[in-house]
């Protein structure tokens, strides 16, 4: 047996030393944990509610773009008027600026915790608030003048709620300049492309769990945690030293064996304080996710909730406790269970709020293994967003479709080649994969099938360009159309005052005459005499001609105006009497950046009475064959035109004058000609006009060119137009 010597310390001031070291040692590291889960947690939320409110402004500004650029001028063409005070007027819309802020005040009407604000220093005089209304705004201001590309914001953190303040530079795009320039009640009158003409920000409520109190709530419960291990430690060794002191009698084997047992009680002491730092760890990963999780038991009833999952129910935790699932999700109508074999793989369902509100969700479930009894995890991810996203790009999808046919019937031909295309690829690998061991003499086929896809897309290509150039023409008969509406009543204006200075000079010239002849017989000798001949005989003899060109001048552009007239109503698609002549005269015209200057075009027109066709349809036809004609001469050449009239038909003559031309015009019809989507429109054009294309060559070679279109003067019973070559 062995015994304390006498100057030794006592057991009992060792583990007093060692205890409080180690209550010194718990509390530090509680406040550690708490402080960096605090921080961490509030980092996040900053970044997302960041990353959230920018796409919320950018969003805010692609409304209003796409309000300006597709709203705006179909109601102006419509004859609506646009205006801020739209509100009392039915035939008025609001300004693009005016919408954004009633849409983002209906945003926030449903959002308490969302503010959006457009403000400048120089506001309209009718937005009595559009100014800066505190520090913030201000300083913002300030701030995206110096740099208009970098946004300004900053947090806020009062009364345990985190807000974010986030803003934007507004900046004038090309197309807003004139507007805001010209304004009535504008206060300035030189805005110019890229200014900053205001400021767009966005105030947002983050969260109520990232203030000190969050904090010290945190550090309370770690801390509670740690004295009822700490008591439970205290309690162990309080056991231990009436051990120590029973053991002082007991021989060596009792000493090893309580060395064992204080060894086993620190491992134990060291697997606690590691199971409480991984609980906290989990717990601050599971309050910081933005997705709601959920624990619930086999009736779905709630046993535990994050913040997110109260927020997507808008109800507090009080009111979710114990509560059924199943009264917010209808399709959780069956246990758990039977939603394990699917758990892994998120399942879109329909929510219900308290409130009446429905949202989307995805939701994902998975079983919490060894529990007793049965718990389950439930995932939810609020997709409210993602679906309103998806309704306005298939709303924006719906309109781009409905917007051109020309394009819907192009899509689907080319969907149709798309479909051969597929067809022959999988034909062609189906081929491959039989005939595996003769990959040798299959790759010739292969490069064969490779140059024909090239070939359709090349045809693809070309068709594009063409429709692309039909809509430039039909764009130019609309601005003509306009531009001839402002000239003529001017132009008729010029035409009768220049008509009424004509007579008056003549009748000045006729008083100067008979003036001249009355002074010569009373004074023969005054001075005035010559001068006076001299501005009957010369000046007003070149005032007079003067005037005589003027009027052939502005006669001619009447001429002009009215021809450009009937070609801008006939783009109406209407039947209206047209002179054929005139009509080819302006195709030219309109087309004289296309065709080569090196191309002489002869012109041999024949008088014929007026044509009572479609003349639009006419005009495409005569386009297309003059360009296909110019592309056939390659450039250089001379193209002959002339019309002639036959019976009850007009006959129109495209020539190659020198015989020297590509032989494009032989196949132009064919399934496999030069440009099949070109002759596919010349053949429905021509069936259309209820007309007959002829085509013919000549030459040495076979070369040159000949074309003859025949059209009724009167509209006949449908039939097909025929196209044949003649040698």
């Amino acid at each position: 047996m062995t015994t304390k010597e006498s100057g030794a310390p006592s057991a009992s001031h060792f583990s007093s030393t060692w205890f409080s070291a180690f209550i010194v040692v718990l509390i530090v590291a509680s406040l550690s944990i708490s402080w960096w889960s605090y921080e961490q947690n509030r980092n996040h939320l900053e970044q997302e509610a960041i990353q959230q409110a920018d796409e919320y402004l950018q969003l805010m500004m692609q409304i209003r773009a796409f309000y300006s650029r597709e709203i705006v001028p179909k109601a102006k063409d419509a004859g609506m008027r646009i205006g801020h005070d739209y509100a009392f007027h039915n035939d008025m819309l609001p300004l693009p600026t005016s919408f954004t802020m009633d849409f983002a005040r209906n945003l926030m009407a449903e959002n308490t915790g969302l503010r959006i604000r457009l403000f400048s220093e120089l506001p309209f005089p009718w937005n009595k608030s559009g100014g800066p209304q505190d520090t913030f705004e201000n300083d913002a201001l300030r701030a995206l003048h110096s740099n208009s590309f970098e946004p300004f914001y900053q947090f806020d953190d009062k009364n345990d709620q985190l807000t974010l303040r986030y803003a934007r530079a507004d900046i004038l795009s090309p197309s807003c300049v004139a507007c805001h320039n010209s304004y009535p009640g504008t206060p300035k009158r030189d805005w110019k492309a890229g200014d900053v003409r205001g400021v767009m920000s966005v105030t947002r409520n983050i969260s109520t769990g990232t203030g000190p109190s969050f904090f010290w709530s945190l550090t309370f419960v770690q801390t509670l945690f740690s004295v009822l291990a700490l008591g439970l430690l205290w309690y162990s060794m309080s056991r231990l030293h009436k051990s120590l002191r029973h053991a002082e009698a007991l021989n060596d084997k009792t000493l090893d064996v309580n060395k064992r047992l204080q060894s086993e009680i620190q491992q134990r002491s060291e697997a606690e304080q590691e199971l409480r730092l991984t609980a906290a760890k989990n717990q601050a990963i599971v309050y910081s996710v933005a997705d709601s999780l959920m624990l619930v038991d086999q009736q779905w009833r709630i046993q535990q909730s994050n913040p997110a999952g109260c927020q997507l129910l808008r109800s507090n935790w009080e009111q979710l406790r114990q509560q059924p699932l199943t009264q917010y999700f209808n399709a959780l109508s069956t246990p758990p269970d039977h939603w394990l074999p699917t758990g892994n793989v998120p399942k879109e369902l329909q929510g219900l709020r308290p409130d009446g509100s429905s949202f989307p969700v995805m939701l994902q479930i998975n079983k919490v293994a060894n529990s007793q009894p049965a718990l389950y995890v439930v995932v939810i991810r609020d997709i409210s967003e993602q679906k309103t996203l998806e309704m306005t790009l298939a709303e924006a999808r719906d309109q781009a479709l409905a917007s051109s046919q020309i394009k819907s019937e192009f899509l689907r031909k080319m969907e149709q080649l798309n479909s051969e295309l597929e067809l022959r690829v999988n034909e062609r690998t189906q081929a491959l994969q039989d005939a595996n061991q003769q990959l040798q003499s299959t790759a010739a086929a292969l490069e064969e099938e490779r140059r024909s896809q090239q070939q359709l897309i090349q045809h693809w290509q070309q068709a594009q360009a063409q429709l692309l150039q039909q809509e430039k023409l039909v764009a130019l008969g609309q601005v003509t159309s306009g531009v001839i509406s402002e000239i003529h009543a001017p132009l008729a204006f010029a035409l009768y005052q220049l008509q009424q200075l004509q007579s008056n000079g003549q009748q000045t010239m006729q008083k100067l005459d008979n003036i001249y002849q009355r002074i010569s017989v009373e004074q023969p000798d005054s001075p005035l005499l010559p001068e006076l001949s001299q501005v009957c005989n010369t000046e007003m003899d070149m005032l007079d001609q003067h005037l005589t060109t003027t009027l052939a001048g502005l006669n001619q552009v009447e001429q002009t105006v009215k021809e450009l007239q009937h070609l801008a109503e006939a783009e109406q698609g209407g039947h209206i009497p047209m002179e054929v002549n005139g009509l080819i005269t302006s195709v030219l015209e309109v087309l004289r950046t296309e065709i080569s200057e090196h191309i002489l075009i002869q012109q041999d027109f024949a008088e014929l009475p007026p044509y009572q066709g479609n003349v639009l349809q006419l005009s495409q036809l005569m386009i297309h064959l003059l360009i296909q004609a110019e592309e056939s001469l390659q450039g250089n050449g001379r193209l002959r035109i002339r019309t002639r009239q036959e019976e009850e038909d007009i006959q129109i003559e495209l020539e190659d004058a020198d015989g020297d031309a590509t032989s494009q015009w032989q196949s132009m019809t064919a399934d496999s000609g030069s440009n099949p989507i070109r002759s596919l429109m010349i053949n429905e054009l021509v069936q259309q006009l209820q007309a007959q294309l002829v085509f013919g060559v000549f030459g040495p070679q076979q070369k040159g060119f000949s074309l003859r279109l025949r059209l009724p003067l009167q509209p006949r019973p449908p039939q097909n137009a025929t196209s044949a070559p003649e040698q």
